[in-house]
């Protein structure tokens, strides 16, 4: 399972119910190398840094993605929002919300949109999506910056 589901499980639980929780290493796939640091080159791209992901459509051949700095930092922003509300960190969450988000055109779109996948299950409340959305249109508008640690000098 993914960690959201199990959260969400958790969270269900009552207080006094007793549950068995086993961890198991996920299965070693064909594609554990791609995206690993210094493993080689994408077709006019470098995958050397980590960032890259591997998509695999159903219509169409497989594609390597490697968002740029702007959606990283949403994603980032996101994932702090999911951990502020939600008590979770993971970051696959955090991007499938961007991915459905950075497609929609407005607040309510946006909402319809979540409630007709599987994140329907978290309930997320109206002020939450709004607080997403507002993330979503930063990002998009290009409102959106890291925000960097540097020492100050006296």
């Amino acid at each position: 399972m993914r960690h959201f589901e199990v959260a969400k499980m958790l969270k269900d639980l009552p207080r006094d119910a007793s549950f068995l929780l086993r961890v198991v290493e996920p299965i070693k796939s064909g594609f554990a190398n791609i995206g690993k640091p210094g493993q080689g080159k994408a077709k006019g791209g470098a995958i050397s840094n980590g960032k890259a992901t591997l998509r695999l459509n159903s219509k169409g051949p497989a594609s390597v993605e490697v968002p740029d700095d702007v959606v990283d930092v949403a994603i980032e922003k996101i994932n702090a929002r999911l951990e502020s509300y939600l008590g979770i960190n993971d970051n696959e969450l955090a991007q499938t919300i961007w991915e459905i988000g950075s497609k929609m055109k407005n607040p309510v779109e946006f909402s319809e949109n979540l409630q007709q996948t599987e994140l329907a299950m978290f309930g997320f409340s109206d002020e939450f999506i709004f607080e997403i959305w507002g993330d979503i249109g930063d990002a998009k508008s290009g409102r959106m910056v890291k925000i960097t640690q540097f020492d100050e000098q006296f």
